[in-house]
């Protein structure tokens, strides 16, 4: 991974999982980073990190007394909820399972089980997912709440999940259509998230030629030459890039707005031109399961397993 590293991640912010704010990493990669890296942080006298908020990732309760089933990142046995989060931060996980200690001590006693305690997730669980399963000894829990991803989302592992959509409309109104279920266009502002989201738009489109671009999360609509990402943030607090040849000096004054090809390069186009787009769900509100369990609670179900 080129810029895309921990030192670029100190400067950058998003509200997804990528950007979160991990202060296990960054104490041990803080000093790492190069007097080079440092300075990039500082652009025009302005310390970027210093004007952006940084936000620790919250995980909620989702299903009580079930199991995801989705590839593990890592796992462990850990006795304290606050250790499995922990883990889950360190690896950049977007969801977990964890067994409490009194449920977890009851299977192990009982050889119910071979999983350990704590066990993170490579990807959240969707909509009216299948891949829940009911285990009395775990607890699922994810940083997507309000919306919960739609079933047709894609998970880009360790950085977040979006929504192509290959309906074709003008930068503005597939801003509005994203912002219109809870999420925004998507951010491309490092190596992983522009390779990434550039590997799903050629499966997209494969041989045909529609779907070779679709509008992300970045423009200089508001000062001619400044592009800001989705998140407000300018893209001068970023290291990396990504521009096509050509891109984005020699254009018109009406391309404001950037689009993703299949081929990992940014191309700035004219706002009003129709493109398909990639939406981002990022993570946050609270998520109160008791409303849809009222109140179910495990423990009452232990005698299963005598």
């Amino acid at each position: 991974m080129d810029v895309d590293s921990s030192c670029t991640n100190l400067v950058e912010w998003n509200k997804s999982i990528e950007y979160a704010s991990q202060s296990i990493v960054d104490k041990e990669n803080d000093s790492q980073c190069s007097s080079d890296e440092k300075d990039a942080m500082n652009i025009n006298g302005n310390n970027c990190i210093n004007s952006v908020e940084k936000n620790t990732p919250e995980y909620y309760l989702i299903s009580p007394c079930q199991r995801s089933q989705f590839s593990e990142l890592a796992s462990h046995n850990y006795k304290s909820l606050e250790e499995c989060k922990n883990l889950a931060i360190k690896k950049r996980a977007m969801a977990f399972n964890f067994s409490p200690n009194e449920r977890f001590k009851i299977a192990s006693d009982k050889n119910q089980t071979n999983l350990k305690s704590c066990i993170i997730m490579s990807c959240p669980e969707v909509e009216n997912s299948t891949s829940l399963v009911l285990d009395i000894k775990y607890d699922y829990y994810s940083i997507f709440t309000n919306p919960i991803p739609p079933i047709n989302a894609t998970c880009v592992i360790s950085v977040g999940i979006f929504v192509y959509h290959t309906l074709e409309l003008n930068y503005t109104a597939s801003r509005q259509a994203c912002l219109s279920f809870g999420a925004d266009l998507a951010d491309i502002g490092t190596e992983t998230r522009t390779t990434e989201l550039s590997k799903h738009i050629s499966i997209l489109s494969g041989n045909r030629s529609k779907f070779k671009m679709f509008y992300v999360g970045m423009d200089d609509l508001n000062i001619e030459g400044e592009f800001l990402k989705s998140n407000g943030e300018s893209l001068k607090c970023s290291i990396y890039r990504a521009w096509a040849p050509g891109h984005p000096k020699n254009r018109r004054a009406t391309q404001d707005c950037v689009a993703l090809d299949r081929n990992k390069m940014w191309h700035v186009v004219d706002c009003d031109k129709r493109l398909p787009f990639i939406c981002e769900i990022f993570p946050g509100g609270y998520y109160d399961y008791y409303d849809d369990y009222k109140m179910f609670e495990c423990v009452d179900f232990i005698t299963i397993y005598d």
